[in-house]
């Protein structure tokens, strides 16, 4: 049986901190999935010179959210050196905020890259 060994001050500052850092995550990444979303459509209208219809819209998301992973994959297997499957799957799992933990960036740069793909993902995931 596993017991935590943080003090009840620890314990109040953590429920604290996740009262009030959980809804402003969740603002945080709305406003960013909204100033996302506004930026692809003012570029998709440069572009196509066209609006976007609901259907489109829906299509642009699907390929940012593909290619997000994908362009993760392969940062990930180049930076940490992993096989292009295994860097996917961690990019998947971090991006879905799983997090199993059986694969973790050992580099700095790989932690780094981590929290920027995983804030990035929760926009647009």
């Amino acid at each position: 049986s596993y017991t935590p060994q943080g003090s009840d001050h620890s314990k109040w500052v953590v429920l604290a901190a996740t009262l009030v850092g959980l809804p402003l995550s969740v603002l945080l990444h709305d406003t960013l999935a909204r100033m996302l979303l506004v930026a692809v459509t003012r570029a998709w209208r440069r572009c196509t010179h066209r609006r976007l219809t609901t259907r489109s819209e829906v299509r642009v998301w699907l390929a940012a959210s593909v290619l997000l992973l994908l362009l993760g994959g392969l940062v990930f297997s180049l930076v940490e050196d992993w096989p292009f499957l295994n860097a996917l799957y961690f990019t998947t799992v971090s991006a879905s905020t799983v997090g199993l933990g059986d694969y973790v960036p050992a580099t700095a740069a790989g932690r780094v890259l981590c929290m920027l793909h995983t804030f990035l993902s929760l926009g647009v995931l």
